[in-house]
């Protein structure tokens, strides 16, 4: 038996989901060991662009959210080849106040 521990009488964890748990990071790493594909935000981003069904202003807040929070760079964003018409939009994107 162990001392100095005590766990809640439900059994359950005292832990929940909540605001302050584990962010996106801890999430990709966690579907990573599950055998799930795991790819950037800006990849998200490009699918969504060439899907068309989700709406420009959404994918723009999510670039724009991307960018201000540090997990799209423009260092990310200079590596890829991007066709014309999408790095005219990210470009767009970048220049414009977020």
């Amino acid at each position: 038996m162990l001392t100095g521990t005590s766990a809640p009488k439900s059994g359950k964890s005292s832990r929940s989901l909540s605001p302050t748990a584990p962010g996106p990071h801890f999430l990709m790493i966690a579907l990573a060991f599950t055998g799930l594909r795991v790819v950037r935000p800006l990849i998200t981003i490009l699918d969504l662009m060439r899907e068309g069904r989700a709406s420009p202003e959404h994918i723009e807040r999510g670039f724009k959210d991307g960018i201000r929070k540090g997990i799209i760079t423009v260092a990310e964003i200079k590596k890829m080849k991007l066709p014309p018409d999408e790095q005219r939009q990210i470009n767009f994107w970048l220049k414009e106040p977020t």
